[in-house]
């Protein structure tokens, strides 16, 4: 009879602490979707005035005073900012997007990253002018990972990704200097390299927004209206024949469907192998559509992919040439003077696949893409492709 008691207290004992374990795991901090603690970083952070002020420091429009201090100092802020370095440690981001809308499909929280950017870069460069360079590069890296969580889900969230990326590289850029210790430059090539290997693609958003045009149009398109795409009579009257047409219609979605494959198949080439069939192929339908009504729909819905072929290259140098810069730091910071010539294990420019040209400075050094591997369109935009650097 004891041993049965006994037995009971074991249970009971053993459910109460199932039960008391579960709940801590079901409470547990962090959440494991960071999409959880971005949206909490959004309703915490309440811009006032102050919001403007701190987007100049973050570019370097202005100095840091005590208006800026005080609010980036203030709990409230703190929080924010905590949430944030949080959520960026979390591998996944799931920001519950219906795809199902289609092109109707609403994204908010792209704005608000871009907002939550500039209030991240401030924070990290008060902490270098306080001479705490390793969390000021803590900040930088967790605004990186704060980017690739934007993700490629579409080519908007990419390009969103891509400009949150090239503040955070510019605040690394800007906090660079000689007072920085090895250690702290080999760990952030470390990291740096490493983020480098989680960043979204061109690609993926290409063949996402691909599958969220076509289920779009096969789905939704005869509920919008005409006016909605063009204010040209001739246009709509074209678009109403097409949609009242199910056989041109299916003919517009398949001629839509290898189009884009094609366009996919080109940003998977390495540059400029790539940039040359994607001009080839990008301004095919427009003038085909002159004189083949399946290609109207192409014309009319298609993307200027060159150009996201473009913004994806520079971001390409941005990324390697900064890392190229902390490696030329290092071996700066072990000898007291810059080297010579390029660390033998520095990235090449993304342009010409050979090193970056390395030219010292008064003030530092810089770093360029061979000029003539640039696009001759982008000549007007050389300073895009040259990254200076001062000690």
């Amino acid at each position: 009879m004891k041993k049965t008691k006994n037995t009971k207290k074991l249970i009971l004992c053993t459910a109460a602490l199932l039960l008391i374990t579960t709940t801590a795991f079901a409470n547990e901090y962090p959440p494991d979707n960071a999409a959880v603690l971005y949206y909490k970083a959004f309703m915490l952070y309440k811009p006032d005035d102050t919001m403007y002020v701190l987007s100049d420091y973050a570019i370097g429009k202005t100095a840091l005073n005590e208006t800026i201090t005080e609010f980036l100092t203030k709990r409230q802020t703190q929080k924010v900012i905590e949430a944030v370095t949080d959520a960026s440690q979390i591998q996944n981001c799931d920001w519950g997007l219906n795809f199902d809308e289609g092109f109707e499909m609403e994204m908010p929280y792209l704005g608000s990253l871009r907002k939550l950017g500039y209030l991240i870069i401030a924070h990290a460069k008060m902490l270098a002018e306080q001479g705490d360079y390793k969390a000021a590069f803590s900040q930088c890296l967790a605004l990186k990972k704060m980017a690739t969580h934007a993700g490629d889900d579409t080519l908007v969230s990419f390009l969103v990704y891509i400009a949150v990326n090239a503040l955070a590289n510019g605040a690394v850029q800007d906090i660079l200097n000689s007072d920085i210790d090895i250690s702290t430059l080999n760990w952030l090539r470390e990291q740096l390299l490493f983020i480098q290997t989680t960043q979204p693609q061109a690609k993926d958003a290409l063949i996402n927004d691909l599958s969220i045009a076509l289920k779009w149009k096969e789905q939704a398109i005869k509920e919008v209206p005409v006016e909605s795409f063009s204010d040209d009579p001739n246009d709509q009257q074209k678009f109403r024949e097409i949609i009242n047409n199910d056989e041109l219609l299916a003919k517009n979605i398949e001629y839509f469907r290898r189009h884009m494959n094609r366009i996919i198949q080109a940003f998977s080439l390495p540059y400029p192998k790539g940039y040359q069939q994607l001009k080839e192929i990008g301004n095919f339908p427009t003038e085909d559509a002159k004189s083949n009504p399946e290609a109207y729909f192409t014309a009319v819905f298609f993307p200027a992919v060159s150009r996201i072929y473009i913004v994806n290259l520079r971001a390409k140098a941005n990324e390697y040439a900064l890392n190229c810069a902390v490696g030329i730091f290092i071996e700066n910071a072990k000898s007291k003077k810059l080297p010579d010539s390029l660390p033998p294990d520095s990235p090449n420019d993304p342009l010409s696949r050979k090193p970056f040209i390395y030219e010292k400075t008064n003030k530092g050094f810089i770093l360029k893409c061979d000029e003539n591997s640039v696009p001759q369109e982008e000549k007007k935009y050389m300073d895009k492709y040259e990254f200076e650097y001062e000690l």
